[in-house]
């Protein structure tokens, strides 16, 4: 019983730290708003880190995961060693993170310009390096079990990255920018280093040629980019696309909408997918595959529940919270426009993306790797067709409704391939639902002037909850109820 209080309770840790994690990188993106704005400059910057955040958010984590259960397979606990498998594959996925991060800042150079100074390209070549290590070391720690300090030393990261960009003050320039993250990215891997050495548990690197394990590392690691970081690729191709439109702050509005919206997913998901994929992968090894399909039904039908309210929330109110989080120094009011005409389109991406995550691992536990694969690539080039058609005609609509329209098809093509079969009364509820509490609280919202403080934007947000579950409750969802019971007895607890 002591056991699973301490389990709970590191978790409660993982979540509290994780969730501040969140907070002070979005504290992060509103100092960057505050200091730049929407301007040519942060523009730039974020066509400099699409490349990092690639390495950040897709490859280093798909390489992560592969290598975890590598390590728990070649630990000995007894004498606390780890005797690690070097392999020609291994070291050719270091040299492409080296060569290609070279290769990207030289095309950045030719594509910007030398406009910026050459030490500038230079730290857009060492950051996904530095990302890279990061990630890995991260990985290497919940490999062992030791889930905190990768936690812990990501918020000193976060942190002292937002101070160095308090520094603009004095002078507004991208190199600030780009050495906040060089400078937390140094610290947190000089925590985790130091972490290493004092822990008992070492690594006994071997070098051992394989010749066949070849093309199954390979398909891993492709399945793996395209399961954890495919909305990370999506995202980058958007904002590469945009910059070809002639509107200038685009690319930092789709940026900041981006960060936005992903708030709630990064926060609820995160918590949700962290107990339930051990769950999904034990009943999986059990041969309870029923088991992981009847319970991923019901995580469904929470999502739909829970996500759906939230999209409609923040359709309405997102020029008033858009306002009130970046609308101060440099966001003026054409940047206000940009982003808000942005986040209006992309927070209905916040259900199906939620449901993707979720659906993902299920394929990951299923073993659909192929699948997983093909629909990663059918959903590229359906983006690439819809957004180089919309910037060759100047078509902003269609630009904005983009990556909408490749996120249903990508939900599909999973409900496809692992034979769901969704409630579509539930489904029909939730938006009749969402749309009457939408209908009722914008005019609350206008007519009260709750926009002008952020507490009674909150007020109007639980007023908001309190509609929605009052007409699911009446159009007697069984879910909804279901639902509220597990809550309050959670809450009892």
């Amino acid at each position: 019983m002591m056991r699973t209080k301490d389990i709970l309770k590191s978790v409660g840790i993982l979540v509290l730290v994780g969730l501040l994690v969140k907070v002070f990188g979005f504290v992060r993106e509103i100092l960057i708003a505050y200091y730049y704005g929407t301007s040519q400059l942060v523009d730039d910057f974020n066509i400099f880190m699409l490349y990092p955040n690639f390495i950040l958010n897709t490859f280093a984590p798909a390489i992560g995961i592969s290598l975890i259960s590598k390590i728990i397979a070649e630990k000995n606990d007894i004498n606390k060693t780890i005797y690690f498998k070097v392999t020609n594959k291994l070291i050719l996925l270091v040299l492409f993170v080296l060569v290609s991060s070279l290769i990207y800042s030289l095309i950045i150079f030719f594509y910007i310009g030398d406009k910026y100074e050459p030490y500038e390209y230079i730290l857009v070549c060492i950051i996904p390096i530095l990302y890279f290590i990061q990630v890995i070391m991260v990985y290497y720690n919940q490999a062992l079990g030791n889930f905190k300090i990768g936690a812990i030393s990501s918020l000193f990261q976060v942190i002292i990255a937002s101070l160095v960009i308090l520094l603009s003050k004095i002078n507004k320039d991208i190199s600030i920018l780009l050495m906040s993250i060089v400078i937390g990215l140094l610290i947190q891997i000089f925590i985790l280093t130091v972490y290493y050495f004092r822990d008992k548990t070492k690594i006994k690197p071997y070098y051992s040629l394989e010749k066949n394990q070849g093309n199954n590392a390979a398909l891993a690691i492709i399945t793996s980019v395209f399961g954890i970081g495919l909305m990370e690729i999506l995202i980058s191709i958007t904002k590469f696309t945009s910059s070809f439109f002639s509107i200038k702050g685009l690319t930092s509005a789709i940026n900041y909408s981006y960060k936005l919206m992903n708030l709630p997913i990064s926060i609820i998901m995160l918590s949700l997918i962290s107990v339930l994929f051990p769950e999904f992968s034990k009943l999986e090894k059990q041969g309870n595959r029923k088991e992981v399909y009847n319970y991923s039904k019901i995580i469904i039908n929470y999502i739909i529940i829970i996500m759906t309210p939230i999209s409609g929330f923040l359709f309405i109110s997102n020029n008033y919270l858009i306002k009130f989080l970046f609308y101060r120094g440099s966001f003026d009011n054409q940047s206000l426009l940009l982003t808000s005409s942005f986040f209006k389109y992309i927070v209905f991406l916040i259900p199906l993306l939620s449901l993707i995550t979720l659906l993902f691992r299920v394929q990951y536990v299923y073993q659909q790797y192929k699948q997983l694969m093909y629909n990663g690539i059918a959903s590229l080039l359906v983006l690439i067709c819809l957004q180089f058609y919309s910037a060759i005609r100047g078509n902003l609509y269609v630009f904005n409704i983009s990556l909408l329209v490749c996120l249903f098809l990508i939900l599909l093509f999973q409900i496809n391939n692992l034979k769901y079969k969704f409630s579509c009364f539930l489904n029909i509820k939730c938006l009749i639902a969402t749309a009457i509490a939408c209908l009722f609280v914008d005019k609350l919202i206008k007519h009260l002037h709750f926009y002008e403080n952020i507490f009674l934007l909150l007020i109007g947000f639980v007023i908001y909850i309190f509609i929605y579950l009052a007409f699911l409750i009446i159009f007697h969802e069984k879910s909804t109820r279901h639902l509220i019971c597990v809550l309050g007895r959670r809450f009892e607890k």
